[in-house]
Formats: C-alpha cells, structure tokens, sequence
C-alpha cells in the first residue's frame, strides 16, 4: 500500500531497471572475449542495484503510507475528542487540561503526517545508479519514519489520556452513567 504517485514512479523505475537488465542480458549472450564478459557480469551487481535499493526503497515506501493511514485515523479520533471536549464545555466542565492535550495530540499528528511526506519525497525520486552515495538517503528516510511513529505514539497517548478524563468527567456528572457510553464510542473507529 503506498501512494499512487509513489506507485507510478516505482513502476516506471523498475521497468526501466527490467528493459536495462534485458539488454545487459542479451549483450552478456553475445560477448566474444573473456574481459568484455567479466565486465559486464560484475555490471549486473555494481549498476543494477535492485536487491540493494528496491527492495529497501519500496519497505520505507509501505511504512511511509502506513504512517499516513494511521495519522489519518488520528485526525479522525481527534476530531471526536474535540467534539466531545466541547460538549463537556458546554455542560460547565473546566476543559482546560483537554484541550492542552488535544493541542499537543494534533501537533504530533501533524508532525507524523509531515514525517511521512518528507519520507515519500526523500526516497521516491532514488534511482539504482546512485548507490551506494543514496544509502544515507535511506538511513535518514528510516529515521524520520521513525520519528514520525514516535510522534503517533505521543499523540495516542494524549488521546487515551483525554478519553480518560472525559470518561471520569462522564462519571463524575451523571450517576446514571448515560454519558459513559457515550464517552466510551469514542474509542470505536
């Protein structure tokens, strides 16, 4: 699962890689002297770098969509949360501490999302005949993913801590419990 764009340049990449190696293939076929030969078998390693950036390229490319999905589904809840923050507002609750967390909780979501937008950008335009010089490329791309999956983490933590608070605000305001279940949906996807 990566992006359509993504997708597209990948595809175009790897053909070009196939129509190389299918002509590098044929001219190993037809080579008449040893040298010629040995140089154009140790081409198949040294300019057709595939295992060592495909691979690796689309890898960071699916954790990159992945990120993208899961900080979309943050958005989502996020904007429940802050719904539900409002509603408690509303009801005379001191928000104060909820939308300190909810503020922070969508900043990390946003940091995610641009993580994973810097890492689409950096490895998607990488091409096989830059390697090994592109392999920092890929070392810096993994670590902005993984700054972006830290920033998710952060901002999940926030969230169970505000569904928390507006579960014991719930509670607290209504001994019938009809708003805890309420609360409690915000949990569903």
């Amino acid at each position: 699962k990566i992006t359509e764009t993504a997708k597209s340049t990948l595809t175009s990449l790897i053909q070009a890689e196939i129509a190389s190696l299918t002509e590098l293939k044929t001219k190993i076929q037809n080579d008449t002297d040893l040298a010629t030969l040995r140089t154009d078998t140790k081409s198949v390693v040294a300019s057709h770098r595939i295992f060592a950036l495909f691979l690796p390229q689309v890898r960071i490319l699916t954790a990159a969509d992945a990120l993208k999905n899961a900080a979309d589904k943050m958005t989502q809840l996020a904007n429940k949360l802050e719904t539900r923050i409002a509603s408690s507002q509303s009801a005379g609750e001191d928000v104060s501490s909820l939308q300190a967390l909810l503020s922070t909780m969508k900043t990390n979501v946003s940091d995610a999302l641009s993580q994973a937008d810097a890492v689409i950008a950096l490895v998607t335009p990488l091409t096989p005949d830059g390697y090994p010089a592109n392999k920092t490329t890929l070392m810096t791309a993994k670590q902005n993913l993984q700054k972006g999956f830290q920033s998710l983490k952060s901002a999940s933590q926030n969230a169970r801590q505000i569904i928390a608070k507006l579960l014991t605000m719930s509670v607290g305001n209504n001994s019938a419990g009809e708003n805890s279940s309420s609360a409690s949906s915000i949990m569903k996807p």
